[in-house]
């Protein structure tokens, strides 16, 4: 089925080019012959051999996925000094001083991280994070 469209395709071809140089195509009679299309066979790749297992580079430009949030390249677990809204909103406020007006705007970053767009609504389970986040901006 192939080779006869591919042979219509030629005489059409030869026809084209025959009135395009100002001859007289010839009657469907191909002056080719079609060779079988054959399919190369798979690629393999070679298993390394050694008991250490192969390792995959992160392209340049490029950083590893992270898996934990916003938070996941921060220093080691930090544990909240604070445990009622007052005293975290009292944190922010102090940190926010210390880091400078500039700074501190990151730290909207860090509430954004933690899915909160109002730091009035983080809750006590994600205190700890989000000073994880603000002192990671201290040393940042």
């Amino acid at each position: 089925m192939i080779e006869q469209t591919l042979d219509r395709i030629a005489t059409a071809l030869e026809a084209i080019a025959a009135r395009y140089n100002g001859q007289t195509p010839a009657a469907n009679v191909p002056t080719h012959t079609v060779a079988p299309v054959t399919t190369p066979a798979p690629q393999t790749t070679p298993v390394p051999t050694s008991a250490q297992p192969a390792q995959q580079g992160t392209p340049a430009g490029f950083a590893p996925p992270q898996t934990g949030g916003a938070l996941t390249n921060t220093a080691p677990p930090v544990q909240a000094t604070f445990n009622s809204p007052q005293e975290m909103v009292a944190y922010v406020m102090e940190a926010y001083t210390a880091l400078g007006a500039a700074k501190g705007a990151e730290i909207q970053a860090v509430l954004s991280g933690l899915g909160y767009a109002n730091i009035n609504d983080v809750i006590p389970d994600h205190y700890a994070a989000l000073k994880a986040g603000i002192e990671a901006l201290k040393v940042a």
